[in-house]
């Protein structure tokens, strides 16, 4: 391939030159045109976006609204509701009053009825009061009572045993050795015995002659003195007193 050239006049060259100075002078301007566009690219998908964004949030303005409206309605409807009450304040302000003064006259009522409700709660205490008391005086009366016929009881004892003949035990184990002597004795030896009879003449100086009827009443005081002790006083409680008697001796 070949180059070809051609020749120009001095004028031309000159103004060949000129514009590329021209031109060299131009791109700093060029440079700012590029920036500026590069920027108002920029700006311009900033405002698609914003734009997007505005297009939402009037959707969710729209969609509040809405639901502002639904709202607003019921309030009215509330609003209508509580005004047309409103017409009937004087009347419910009246009945107010009047049970204010019920109430008041119920709780004058429920004092009233406490009060007399404690007062009778103390009289009844009061009244429990003395019949416990008055039982315990009748109660420490019977016990005195009791005490003291203890004790009359108890002195009498003790005068009964102080008259009580000191050789009654020896006395009692006598005649039990009589009555257990008396099965033994042979009845022939009784029957000799009753038809020998010693007369006061015969007998010793200074000694009494017994009958057989003496001897018969003899024993028969013996057992009958045997039987009383078996009795006993009576103590205070009523019931018989055991009497004070030794404990039979067995004999063999």
């Amino acid at each position: 391939m070949q180059q070809q050239t051609t020749s120009t006049s001095v004028k031309e060259d000159k103004k060949i030159i000129e514009d590329i100075k021209r031109l060299a002078a131009n791109k700093p301007m060029i440079k700012q045109f590029d920036e500026a566009q590069e920027s108002l690219r920029g700006v311009k998908e900033h405002h698609n976006e914003l734009y997007t964004q505005l297009k939402a949030k009037n959707a969710e303005l729209n969609s509040s609204k809405e639901e502002e409206e639904k709202w607003r309605a019921e309030m009215d409807a509330a609003k209508a509701k509580e005004d047309a009450k409103r017409s009937d304040l004087p009347a419910l302000y009246k009945e107010r009053d009047q049970l204010r003064k019920e109430i008041g006259e119920i709780r004058d009522e429920v004092r009233r009825i406490r009060d007399e409700h404690n007062e009778q709660r103390k009289e009844w205490f009061a009244y429990t009061k003395a019949i416990r008391e008055q039982k315990q005086k009748e109660w420490e009366a019977r016990n005195a009572a009791r005490e003291a016929e203890r004790e009359a009881w108890r002195l009498a004892k003790e005068e009964e045993e102080a008259k009580r003949d000191p050789w009654e035990e020896e006395k009692y184990l006598c005649e039990q050795l009589i009555s257990y002597v008396e099965k033994y004795l042979p009845k022939a030896a009784v029957e000799v015995e009753a038809k020998k009879e010693v007369s006061p003449e015969e007998a010793p100086k200074g000694t009494k002659v017994l009958k057989r009827d003496d001897d018969d009443d003899y024993l028969a005081a013996l057992k009958s003195k045997k039987g009383k002790r078996k009795g006993g006083t009576a103590g205070p409680g009523g019931g018989a007193a055991a009497p004070h008697k030794p404990k039979p001796t067995k004999l063999s």
